[in-house]
């Protein structure tokens, strides 16, 4: 009896130990919306998230001979403002069969929050907790528009890329399992990350709105292409028809990646209603990347970030503009401890891929302060350009996909038109030169939250064809 009590506590000294060096939960977090015009005016929207078991602390079990770790996750929908709106919640157990399978590094654990989330503009925000530990991850999603339904006419959901899918007919799996979907379990993969010695990806989707009649039996065809990151055509796996089961259809299917290169790419899958003609189109990014299936506990970092070397003043200018505004708020009461880990946090959590030793997101961040700052500024060797607003927008927005200028005898002051083709389904930023002296400032935008005056859509339909 006195050895079983000192193995078990051996057992939970080895696993405690394991928390005090842990570091903030990696999640790998996704939206995907079906919006299924039979749903009412909501869409159903679906937060899928993968974790590592391996950072969460498990502990034994009286009476058992296996361990058991707890994890809670919460979903917080919000206006742009802050308000909250809805949530979802989940709490739910993990188990390993002793210490050295708890540690095992290539465990992944699946599972979702959903929504019915009416047209809007919203926040989400995800939070991760160990419960045995007390540790936290979070993953913030940023400004997310859900478009209204379509309902008259050929529209297709979202893909859901996945690690694996399989159809379940236990019915047990089917009542318990949230990872069910239309009979199916979807293993997602929330951020399109597949490792390269793996084969497949598969995918779901829904069509909806598909011209129907039981009485006469007919078809739709689904073509499936591939697309480098640069938009260059990558691979065709072809088009296969397939017969209506109603106006909504599910698609699945395997598609095989094993002669793919590392790297980013686009799936776009697109249907054509062979009764009517009509035509729709889903795409989604794809990242194969090289992942041991074992990796140390530590990895150090050839190169020191610039989360390390950047003043609290440099790294405050930096996310000024592209947390909501309830985020800065609370930023500024924090104090400098407080304030450097807020900003860590931020860049950690939306580090598209953690194990690469290189946050992408961090960097484009930089990148896009470094040239406001070098092309907007008031005055040569002044860097104020990141607080103006061409470089407010460049910060929030990214890179728009056109600009266009006009100049007098055109227009009575210079003008620059910033357009976002895919933004909010396609808005534009209109800037004035008041001064003459290339201080550019936001006089309309069409974008939801933006200064509008309705006068300058006329302006700028008037004079577009004068704009270079």
């Amino acid at each position: 009896m006195i050895r079983r009590i000192s193995l078990i506590v051996l057992i939970v000294l080895t696993i405690a130990a394991s928390s005090v060096f842990s570091e903030t939960i990696s999640i790998q977090a996704g939206i995907n919306l079906f919006n299924d015009p039979r749903g009412g005016t909501a869409s159903y929207v679906e937060f899928p998230f993968l974790l590592k078991r391996f950072q969460f602390d498990s502990s034994p079990v009286e009476g058992e001979d296996w361990l058991r770790g707890s994890i809670s996750a919460v979903l917080y929908l919000s206006d742009t403002l802050g308000n909250k709106i809805d949530s979802a919640s989940t709490y739910f157990y993990i188990k390993a069969d002793n210490v050295q399978d708890a540690s095992r590094r290539d465990v992944e654990i699946h599972d979702k929050l959903a929504l019915y989330i009416e047209p809007g503009i919203y926040e989400i925000f995800l939070e991760v907790t160990d419960v045995v530990s007390g540790n936290t991850g979070s993953f913030h999603y940023g400004r997310y528009k859900i478009a209204p339904l379509i309902l008259d006419s050929l529209c297709m959901s979202d893909i859901e890329l996945a690690k694996y899918i399989r159809y379940v007919t236990d019915s047990s799996i089917l009542a318990t399992s949230r990872l069910i979907k239309n009979g199916y379990e979807i293993r997602s993969s929330p951020m399109g990350v597949f490792n390269h010695t793996d084969k497949y990806i598969y995918i779901y989707a829904e069509i909806y709105n598909l011209e129907y009649s039981p009485a006469k039996s007919d078809s739709f065809t689904l073509a499936y292409q591939i697309f480098k990151d640069n938009g260059e055509p990558y691979f065709d796996f072809g088009e296969m028809m397939i017969y209506k089961p109603d106006s909504t259809a599910v698609i699945t299917n395997r598609l095989d990646y094993s002669s793919w290169a590392l790297g980013k790419y686009e799936l776009r899958l697109t249907a054509t209603d062979l009764r009517t003609g009509a035509t729709t189109e889903s795409a989604k990014k794809i990242s194969i990347v090289s992942l041991p299936m074992q990796q140390p506990d530590k990895v150090l970092i050839s190169y020191r970030s610039p989360l390390d070397t950047a003043c609290m003043e440099t790294k405050t200018n930096w996310i000024r503009f592209i947390i909501n505004p309830s985020d800065w708020e609370m930023f500024q009461t924090l104090n400098d401890t407080g304030k450097y880990a807020f900003i860590n946090r931020h860049f950690d959590d939306r580090d598209p891929s953690p194990w690469t030793g290189k946050n992408e997101y961090l960097f484009d961040v930089i990148s896009r302060f470094n040239y406001a700052n070098n092309n907007y500024s008031s005055l040569a060797g002044v860097t104020n350009g990141w607080s103006t607003d061409r470089g407010r927008v460049l910060l929030m927005y990214g890179l728009s996909d056109e600009i266009k200028t006009a100049s007098p005898p055109a227009v009575t002051k210079p003008l620059q038109v910033w357009y976002y083709y895919s933004l909010q389904g396609g808005v534009y930023f209109v800037f004035e030169d008041s001064q003459g002296y290339g201080n550019f400032r936001l006089v309309h935008s069409t974008a939801k939250g933006e200064i509008y005056s309705g006068g300058w859509d006329e302006v700028v339909n008037n004079y577009e064809t004068d704009f270079d």
